[in-house]
């Protein structure tokens, strides 16, 4: 009970300690996205075209069914160890059952560098508004805060699907009618960005 209200009184003392912080540095994740926006997209989408361009071939050898499911995922340990990897995974309609993995990792540094710089920050200032803080038990705190900050990679993943559409592998690999871009983390919750089942269906009734 007394850990749970360590955690709790962390919680509330970390919110307004870096809610003014996180609201500045989305605009400086925005202002270095403009700055270095040659750099940040061809990142994005090389990393896309070289899982595509892998599925083409597994399909062309008959290794591979039709993606349903064009996936990108985070994990906790990569938060952990700070790699940052953002995991791109194209599945068959078997989904997490395909037996045919492919997949690639994408690094949205130029995002996640804010968080490295937060968890500094929040380290520092934490221990004058909690008393004998441990590392561990800011653990929960620092995860919530780098969930905050895969929802601005969420975004900008949203907003880039045009340009990921445009890719000639995206367009040479075989699909289902219905398949989706989704974004969560691998093994939990996911967040459904695209649904061609759905976009196939509004373009049917505007007919």
């Amino acid at each position: 009970m007394e850990w749970m209200n360590r955690e709790q009184e962390i919680m509330e003392k970390g919110i307004p300690i870096m809610e003014p912080r996180f609201k500045k540095n989305m605009e400086q994740a925005g202002k270095y996205q403009e700055l270095h926006a040659n750099e940040v997209m061809t990142g994005f989408l090389e990393s896309f075209d070289k899982v595509f361009r892998w599925g083409i071939d597994l399909q062309k050898k008959d290794e591979k069914g039709k993606i349903d499911k064009i996936a990108v995922f985070f994990l906790r340990s990569s938060i952990r160890t700070k790699s940052y990897d953002v995991y791109i995974q194209i599945y068959d309609s078997n989904f997490y059952m395909d037996k045919q993995e492919v997949c690639g990792v994408w690094k949205p540094k130029f995002i996640m560098q804010y968080y490295d710089e937060d968890i500094l920050f929040f380290e520092r200032n934490i221990s004058s508004e909690v008393i004998r803080v441990e590392k561990g038990e800011l653990r929960n705190f620092e995860m919530r805060l780098a969930s905050d900050y895969m929802k601005m990679v969420l975004v900008f993943l949203g907003l880039h699907l045009t340009e990921l559409f445009q890719l000639t592998s995206f367009d040479e690999l075989e699909k289902t009618d219905s398949f989706q871009v989704i974004f969560g983390e691998l093994y939990g919750a996911y967040e459904v960005l695209f649904d061609a089942g759905e976009a196939n269906g509004q373009a049917e009734g505007e007919i």
